[in-house]
């Protein structure tokens, strides 16, 4: 069978992401989908090593933001705002 091998301190990282996962979806309800993302992306970078947080912070929200008006515009799918913001 196929079988996937990490090292302990990514299978740790990997486990705390999927422990996170309801809790990123059930905020997404309350701070829509871009704060939510941008949040859970942080937090993915970092658990998984980066610690640069010139690095961290700008690529969470502009993925998010990204993630965002693709869906938004391209496929016209409307995500979860934020209340009294657009997005």
């Amino acid at each position: 069978g196929l079988c996937l091998e990490l090292p302990e301190a990514q299978f740790a990282a990997f486990s705390a992401l999927i422990g996170a996962g309801p809790a990123y979806v059930f905020a997404m309800n309350y701070v829509g989908f871009v704060i939510s993302s941008a949040l859970f992306l942080v937090a993915s970078m970092y658990l998984f090593g980066e610690r640069n947080w010139k690095v961290i912070i700008p690529v969470a929200v502009v993925t998010a933001f990204v993630v965002w008006a693709l869906f938004s515009f391209a496929f016209m799918i409307v995500l979860p705002a934020c209340p009294g913001l657009p997005f």
